[in-house]
């Protein structure tokens, strides 16, 4: 399906060396909807840093977003979880 004449998309917006790009679907009437953003730390990231999914109910209501996995989101909470970790430990030898 073409986008209408009259239909307009943002496929990304900037600031700064940040980039988020949209990934855009159908609804059953014809309708664009974003189905999807990515966040891109600067302009020579390939992969994103954090990805969104939104996902919509029959009328075509927002009605999910969910943080889709990528590689450097994953590494972050890893680190994260390891921080808790040592925190908890030391907080326990006391």
């Amino acid at each position: 399906m073409a986008v209408a004449a009259g239909q307009r998309v943002i496929r990304s917006v900037s600031y700064g060396t940040q980039k988020v790009n949209f990934k855009h679907a159908f609804t059953r009437t014809g309708r664009i909807i974003i189905a999807g953003a990515e966040l891109l730390e600067d302009d020579k990231s390939s992969r994103p840093a954090y990805a969104l999914r939104y996902e919509y109910d029959d009328d075509g209501r927002l009605s999910r977003v969910t943080a889709a996995s990528t590689e450097r989101a994953d590494k972050q909470m890893r680190e994260e979880h390891k921080l808790v970790v040592r925190q908890t430990q030391r907080l326990a030898a006391r």
